[in-house]
């Protein structure tokens, strides 16, 4: 249609400015929208300032506070048939799972604005407020998890992982058959690996829990490289990216076009990036 040419037009040429005024920032997922942070530099502000507010308005709007005051606004002006779609035995469990793992852990300033949005609310609609605190801290739970976390954190999380790597991949890192590089750039802590040859099983069987752990605790982001693997090694690697898949949308993989048909990569779950500038064999 005319207007999805039009709106084309306007994102090439924002691109086009943006590339040219060197403010595109190469290493972040273009597609990616729901991270915290932006994959271009600001113009009147530091890039650091910009995610210092971006967290302070997500704290602010994912206070108790908050919450209740935008609940208290829904109840007042929209009607809701949410409770209709749950039996009364749904319901009960749905209450004791709020109270037990959502509002007693909040301590007395969250029960005050649970109960003051319940006050504010008609009965009739306090399945829905039950049902929106439910959303409301379930959010909540996911910023302070992934949009509070700092830098510095990211990168502790990224340096002792790398440590631990090491520990484990003596042999290969004496070889030259694998490589760590740590960073941390506009978008956070990062950790690369690259994979030069035939690996020492130790890597596969425990370097998954390792990664785990950094991208479970952080919000780091991994690319992995893959130059050369050996035939016998796919499996292993399927593996890995099995117990990496949960963090698929910072997951990069690095892969030449050789190898791209042997080795099966769910481009659906990762960042897959064809690199036919790397000189890969499969062994």
């Amino acid at each position: 249609s005319l207007f999805v040419c039009f709106r084309n037009l306007i994102n090439i040429t924002w691109y086009e400015r943006l590339q040219k005024e060197g403010r595109l920032i190469k290493e972040s997922a273009h597609g990616d929208n729901t991270k915290l942070g932006t994959n271009f530099l600001p113009k009147r502000m530091s890039y650091d300032a910009m995610v210092q507010n971006y967290q302070r308005l997500y704290r602010r709007l994912f206070s108790d506070r908050g919450i209740a005051r935008r609940i208290v606004n829904k109840t007042r002006y929209l009607r809701s048939g949410a409770a209709d779609e749950y039996s009364v035995r749904e319901q009960l469990g749905i209450v004791r799972k709020l109270f037990s793992h959502g509002l007693l852990t909040g301590g007395p300033r969250r029960w005050f604005y649970f109960l003051r949005s319940l006050a504010f609310s008609r009965p009739r609609v306090w399945p829905q407020v039950f049902l929106d605190w439910i959303v409301g801290l379930s959010m909540r739970d996911y910023v302070m998890r992934h949009f509070t976390a700092t830098r510095a954190s990211g990168r502790r999380r990224v340096q002792r992982a790398v440590t631990a790597l090491q520990r484990l991949c003596i042999a290969d890192l004496r070889r030259g058959a694998i490589e760590f590089i740590s960073s941390l750039g506009q978008r956070g802590a990062h950790l690369q690996i690259r994979l030069h040859g035939e690996l020492g099983r130790e890597f596969f069987q425990r370097a998954g829990r390792r990664l785990d752990k950094m991208l479970r605790e952080s919000t780091a982001t991994l690319t992995l490289s893959i130059d050369a693997l050996a035939l016998e090694q796919r499996e292993q690697l399927a593996g890995l990216l099995t117990r990496l898949a949960p963090y698929g949308d910072r997951v990069s993989i690095w892969i030449s076009d050789h190898l791209r048909p042997v080795v099966a990569i769910d481009s659906s779950v990762f960042h897959l990036l064809l690199a036919p500038r790397v000189s890969a064999a499969l062994r």
